[in-house]
């Protein structure tokens, strides 16, 4: 079974109804007065999982404040994907902007999982995905026993 993919931004991931059996993956900025109160529903999601990490790219100056994604939030986002395996036929993939955390994710997640998106098509709609967030899933994945070897 395919899963479809969704990206979005936090706004309209909180105009989101869903009509498919959904899992929703809430990505939060650490610092509350980043976030945004759309992020608070994603009305119809049957399992609703929270990542918490600052949109930090590679090679960007970080305060003692920030929450660099690592392997352990990868870790947990990799085994909280593969629970839905069985049953979703959506995932809804959210940050703030919907332009560096979520599409990081979603690549990831397509290559993991085989989820048979085109994953350049994916890259080239979203050129400014986390690349920091990207490599860490992929590593992450392939550290789990994931066989990634063609990636």
């Amino acid at each position: 079974m395919a899963i479809e993919l969704l990206i979005k931004d936090a706004k309209e991931a909180g105009k989101f109804i869903a009509r498919k059996r959904t899992a929703a993956f809430r990505i939060w900025n650490v610092d509350p007065k980043r976030n945004t109160d759309y992020l608070s529903v994603v009305r119809g999601a049957e399992k609703t999982f929270d990542y918490r990490f600052d949109d930090i790219k590679p090679g960007e100056v970080t305060t003692k404040d920030d929450v660099i994604f690592d392997e352990t939030i990868a870790r947990k986002a990799i085994e909280d994907f593969r629970s839905i395996l069985p049953w979703a036929e959506c995932a809804l993939i959210h940050c703030t902007g919907g332009k560096s955390r979520s599409p990081a994710f979603a690549i990831a997640y397509n290559e993991i999982f085989n989820l048979g998106h085109w994953t350049l098509l994916m890259i080239m709609q979203h050129t400014q995905y986390n690349r920091l967030v990207y490599r860490t899933m992929i590593k992450t994945a392939r550290e789990m026993g994931f066989d990634l070897s063609s990636k």
